[in-house]
């Protein structure tokens, strides 16, 4: 999947562009899904951005060969396609002068599945506005680390935006991902032998439940 990368004022553009422009070569190809994805994923960007370096060449028709990009925050504003979702291993580097280009940028961008952010503590406090701009635009706030790595647990969130996922309110990973295969069903003054053990007073399973507002694995009282 294609990272893209903002680069903020004040970094050296030969600095930040070589080192990682020359560890690009020795990038393997990954092998993506299918071919079809391979044909496609550089075809949006190669008429606006700088194409800095590239990975070893790819040895079958669905091997992806890693290419790192560049280009000014003005013209990935403008032309939205440069920050879309690409299927292979691309990096895009978009460089921006000024707080407010970054934030006309983020403005611009589709709904993500992660969101990255390498920041001081004073950094952070500086750019409030910005976190806030990611919230909204995606599933996963990650600081200091690398995403995409997920983990089946009850903490993970694995969805986004449109168009990062067709429904953001739930995830693809993770113990909430079961949200996506559930809907709300009410029983409203049924007998206890329609019902779902689940749902019958005598709670044979145990479980706890949220009865009138509190917790409890305790059976209901008949009325």
């Amino acid at each position: 999947m294609r990272g893209v990368s903002m680069v903020p004022p004040g970094v050296s553009r030969v600095r930040s562009a070589s080192r990682a422009a020359n560890a690009s070569p020795s990038a393997p190809a990954g092998t993506s899904t299918t071919p079809g994805f391979v044909q496609n994923w550089p075809v949006p960007i190669v008429n606006d951005a700088c194409l800095l370096a590239e990975g070893a060449a790819a040895t079958s028709a669905a091997g992806g060969r890693a290419a790192l990009w560049e280009v000014d925050a003005s013209a990935a504003i403008v032309n939205t396609a440069l920050t879309e979702e690409v299927f292979g291993p691309s990096t895009l580097l978009v460089r921006y002068e000024s707080d407010r280009d970054l934030s006309r940028l983020l403005d611009a961008i589709d709904g993500q599945l992660t969101a990255t952010v390498h920041a001081s503590a004073d950094e952070l406090a500086r750019h409030a506005d910005v976190l806030r701009m990611l919230e909204n635009k995606a599933g996963r706030v990650v600081f200091d680390q690398f995403p995409t790595g997920v983990e089946v647990c009850p903490a993970m969130v694995h969805g986004g935006p449109v168009p990062a996922t067709s429904d953001g309110r739930s995830t693809s990973v993770g113990t909430r991902a079961i949200e996506r295969f559930t809907r709300l069903t009410a029983f409203q003054n049924a007998p206890a032998s329609v019902l779902p053990p689940e749902l019958q007073d005598a709670n044979p399973y145990g479980l706890t439940r949220l009865v009138n507002g509190r917790s409890t694995s305790e059976p209901v009282a008949s009325a």
